[in-house]
């Protein structure tokens, strides 16, 4: 008799019963209380996805860091002649961005959705040392280079002005050198 109730709520006739019989999906779809149930987590869902994406829109602060990660040139920092204050608003930039990753959210629940961020996190962190030590290592090397290169051209100003002018003609070049000297230590400190 029971069976026979679930046929009427079905729609189903009895006698298709024995020969094809409801099928599951039928017998769910003809109780109400399964449409409401369905339709309160349909809109669980929804809600769910909803506020995911929502804070999902957060991680675009991280856009100017994926940016430079992509673009990151490191020929710029092999330049003898790189402005200082550019070179510490990179460093300082630099630093800031890596505040900023060490303060990410790693995960957040939203609803029933977990929103993992440790890869990204992970991935942008990486990169941000890597690119770091790839700045501090080609400076470093830079410098050497410009040191040996300056040490080179002192020697040379040196072996230069131990020479003792023997006429007017190296007596005029000998001040021409040192007024070039001087013009050029002027060059440096600007």
């Amino acid at each position: 008799e029971m069976f026979q109730e679930c046929f009427v709520v079905a729609a189903v006739n009895p006698e298709d019963v024995v020969n094809n019989g409801p099928t599951p999906q039928d017998m769910l779809h003809a109780v109400p209380l399964f449409h409401s149930l369905l339709q309160q987590i349909t809109g669980a869902i929804d809600e769910s996805y909803t506020h995911a994406s929502s804070y999902a829109q957060s991680f675009y602060q991280f856009d100017p860091i994926l940016h430079f990660i992509t673009t990151f040139d490191v020929t710029l920092y092999a330049d003898p002649n790189l402005d200082l204050n550019e070179f510490h608003n990179h460093m300082k930039q630099f630093n800031l961005w890596t505040q900023q990753l060490e303060r990410m959210q790693l995960s957040s629940t939203r609803g029933m959705i977990l929103v993992d961020s440790k890869k990204l996190h992970g991935n942008m962190v990486e990169e941000m040392k890597q690119k770091t030590t790839l700045v501090k290592q080609t400076v470093i090397k830079t410098l050497a280079t410009e040191s040996e290169r300056l040490q080179s051209e002192l020697k040379s100003l040196i072996m230069q002005l131990n020479k003792e002018p023997q006429n007017v003609e190296e007596f005029v070049a000998y001040f021409a050198l040192l007024h070039e000297i001087n013009a050029s230590q002027e060059h440096r400190k600007d």
